[in-house]
């Protein structure tokens, strides 16, 4: 009788470690869990990092009058009083050879 319940005991406590090991909430679920936490917070970091470099830049674009100037120049053609402007049409006149 008590080699029956030593068996029992061992393949009940082989079987409970299984069970806390390979389960889906097991030992190797938790340490993936782990590792994929520690991934996205470092890409969290990293997203961080990223976003203050872009609001850097916002900022020293928009604070740079020469940047500024050039591109309300080049997108909205904008030019000052004292300058002349010449278009020129890539366009041949009628009947020219």
């Amino acid at each position: 009788m008590v080699r029956k319940a030593v068996i029992f005991l061992t393949v009940f406590v082989i079987g409970a470690a299984a069970y806390l090991v390979l389960s889906e909430n097991g030992l190797y679920h938790v340490q993936r869990l782990q590792r994929e936490k520690a991934a996205l917070e470092h890409r969290i970091a990293l997203l961080h990092q990223q976003k203050s470099d872009y609001e850097a830049k916002i900022v020293h674009l928009t604070n740079d009058a020469t940047i500024v100037e050039r591109e309300i120049r080049s997108q909205l053609k904008y030019v000052r009083d004292d300058e002349t402007v010449f278009v020129v049409s890539e366009t041949t006149p009628t009947g020219a050879p």
